[in-house]
């Protein structure tokens, strides 16, 4: 529908067009009439119209994401920014229980302090404990700077700054712990700077540990609190702080933040619960006060009515224990296979920028914080290229760009990975809380069929190879076509008995059953599937079957476990079976875009079970039981698939994984061996074979 400005446009031309040519005028009530003038559309679907510039809704027990928009722009927080204030000071306290009866005496710099106040003057006293609530409630600025001078020397890292300014430093550095990394602050109020600059998906994150403490989850949801401060002359005088945040006035409501600057519009964080589910709003940047107000209870409404209490909460039946969060933190996390930088070429144009993965992306399964959130220490990034490629002759060059991007991303973020090539790499480099990052390669068509070629690519850091994709090789089968070669040919053969000499694994997911047997006959290191599940379990035909499962565990080999849906719930690799061979029926009859469209309608008339955690969890148990635990791994295909298991939806969930095996029984040895153990076996043994190999000078 054209805009206001454009009708008056074409009016005023119509006009002009009238006189020219002897054209009847347009009349003035036909002008001004409402049919004639532009609407604007009121939509029926989708959240409500608001004037915030940025709002998101999280989880407050997981931190999932459930509905936002430009929750990733950085904006002006104004008194928003108390919440990390008020963060820093209760650490202390719980580092120091006595902290919070210490006595705070204003100076002349808090008291000064512009904007909202606690109404506590120069030379007065008050208690730690006391002034939280003087600095959350009437959101007093002045309390601010008093908390800052009172604690700067005794948080954050050591520093040249003292008092006031090693607070601002102190804050900075728990935003970047918590993962905040959009986040800039300048100073402990939220006043107007324009270096001072936030996210609403940072401050959902802060949000949350706010709520999580004892002492702040209290003071927020407090609307109006008494205490006497202490004057000059010893005399005390009362002082009532009222809460600014409206939202308490309603049931379910339990606090947390307002703030309004010139710059910064009103925001508001909030906090509800209903039925137990508790989320937490974060609102940036609406047109007033009364605004913020209208847009967070519209947004509210809207998020209960989407997703009803619970109906959000992926892992409502699993909790995480003590003791799985212990196990899992301590432990070095290993996946097998993740597809992001096919995602960030496809989506991103093979940029960082486009995609910035230090930055929350929901619209992916991968980003740093979820990869922190889910404790990986070690990825093998897949540089996947399609199996038409291969016919192409371009395989090999594409998966060369796939490298330098993984390079690239290392290079990008120095401070989150570091590119690792041997097991003593993974050992060391997890250890600094950077990712371990691997290069496998999905696929030999990549190779062309050169020798030469797959050197290179160990050279260039591959340190797995798939053997085929979805399509047949000329020397190799594949699981999801029909069968050519019967295994390996003698091609085929020379494959694998190269990548013994290199010390790269041997990769046989995908491949043809036949090609798995001829596969663990040839090598001389035990193998590894890098993202498949149990055939037994869902019987698709990327699956293991039981016969090669009980070889796996004969030759040391390893099964990473996929999570795929379509691999891992029976009735979801059913449907999955039957529409791979409808589409490839289609492709052939009416071409590959047609195909799309008609397998679109399909998918909706059809659509996917996604299964949850627990579906995974019995893959693990039958792999487990026929090839043993010490065989077991992790290869999610984050990024690489369409649908996920309700419980697995990103990087941040294994923990869930950790829970879930627990909650079956395994014990904590066996659960480290599957989640990152048992790899660092398999491939210290493809070390050793290849310096066995190299040293006697024969070949495999």
């Amino acid at each position: 529908m054209p805009s206001t400005y454009l009708c008056r446009r074409l009016n005023l031309v119509a006009l002009l067009l009238g006189s020219v040519f002897c054209v009847a005028p347009l009349s003035l009530a036909n002008a001004d009439s409402p049919d004639a003038k532009a609407k604007k559309v009121d939509p029926l679907d989708g959240p409500p119209v608001v004037s915030c510039k940025a709002w998101i809704v999280v989880d407050a027990d997981t931190g999932k994401r459930l509905d936002g928009a430009n929750d990733t722009e950085r904006l002006h927080p104004a008194s928003v920014t108390k919440m990390m204030t008020a963060l820093l000071v209760s650490e202390v306290i719980e580092k120091d229980p006595d902290a919070i009866n210490e006595i705070i005496t204003f100076s002349e710099k808090a008291d000064k302090t512009i904007g909202s106040t606690s109404g506590v003057k120069a030379g007065e006293k008050v208690s730690v404990g006391e002034l939280l609530y003087g600095l959350m409630l009437p959101s007093g600025n002045d309390a601010s700077v008093a908390f800052a001078e009172h604690f700067g020397d005794r948080v954050g890292e050591a520093s040249e700054a003292k008092g006031y300014d090693r607070f601002i430093e102190a804050m900075n550095q728990r935003a970047k712990s918590l993962g905040m990394n959009s986040t800039g602050y300048r100073n402990s109020h939220g006043l107007d700077n324009d270096e001072h600059l936030t996210t609403a998906a940072d401050q959902a994150i802060l949000a949350r540990e706010i709520m999580k403490s004892p002492i702040l989850s209290k003071v927020v949801g407090t609307s109006t609190y008494k205490t006497k401060v202490t004057q000059p002359d010893g005399t005390k005088r009362e002082v009532e702080w009222n809460n600014t945040n409206r939202l308490l006035q309603y049931e379910n409501y339990l606090g947390i933040k307002t703030g309004t600057t010139s710059k910064a519009g009103a925001c508001l964080a909030s906090c509800c619960e209903r039925d137990g589910d508790r989320r937490i709003m974060i609102v940036l940047g609406s047109s007033g006060t009364d605004a913020r107000y209208a847009d967070s209870r519209n947004l509210w409404r809207w998020t209960w009515n989407q997703t009803p209490p619970n109906s959000a909460k992926t892992d409502k039946q699993m909790t995480l224990s003590p003791e799985a969060k212990r196990i899992h933190e301590s432990a070095l996390v290993i996946d097998g296979h993740n597809d992001l930088m096919w995602e960030i070429r496809e989506k991103g144009s093979s940029s960082f920028e486009k995609i910035d993965i230090r930055q929350p992306q929901p619209k992916i399964h991968t980003d740093i914080p979820r990869l922190k959130e889910g404790n990986v220490g070690a990825q093998f990034w897949s540089v996947y290229v399609p199996a038409t490629l291969g016919d192409k002759g371009t395989a090999f060059l594409t998966t060369l760009e796939q490298i330098a991007l993984v390079k690239k991303m290392v290079e990008i973020y120095p401070d989150q990975f570091e590119l690792a090539t041997t097991v003593d790499d993974i050992e060391r480099i997890s250890k600094t809380g950077k990712v371990a990052s691997l290069i496998g390669v999905e696929g030999g068509h990549c190779i062309q069929e050169s020798l030469a070629n797959l050197n290179h690519l160990y050279d260039q850091g591959a340190r797995y190879m798939t053997l085929t994709h979805s399509k047949n090789l000329s020397w190799a089968d594949s699981s999801t076509d029909d069968e050519q070669t019967g295994g390996l040919s003698p091609f085929g053969v020379e494959v694998v008995q190269q990548m013994n000499r290199l010390g790269m694994m041997v990769d046989i997911s995908h491949v043809s059953p036949k090609t798995m047997h001829a596969a663990m006959d040839v090598s001389k290191a035990p193998i590894i599937f890098s993202h498949s599940s149990a055939r037994s379990v869902a019987d698709s035909p990327r699956n293991v079957p039981d016969d090669v499962l009980k070889r796996v565990h004969d030759t040391e080999g390893l099964v990473m476990v996929n999570f795929y849906s379509a691999f891992v719930v029976p009735e979801s690799a059913a449907r999955y079976s039957v529409r791979f061979d409808l589409k490839q029926k289609l492709i052939e009859e009416v071409g590959q875009a047609e195909a799309d469209v008609r397998m679109a309608k399909w998918d909706r008339e059809n659509p996917m079970d996604l299964g949850t955690i627990n579906d995974v969890l019995d893959h693990i148990d039958h792999l487990v039981k026929v090839a043993g635990w010490e065989h077991v791994g992790l290869g999610a295909d984050f990024d690489g698939v369409d649908a996920l298991p309700v419980g697995l939806e990103d990087v941040s969930r294994y923990p869930y994984i950790t829970q879930g095996l627990l909650e079956r029984g395994y014990t904590e040895e066996q659960i480290r061996g599957i989640l990152g153990e048992n790899l660092m076996r398999v491939m210290r043994k493809v070390e050793e074979v290849a310096a066995e190999i190299k040293q006697a000078g024969t070949n495999p």
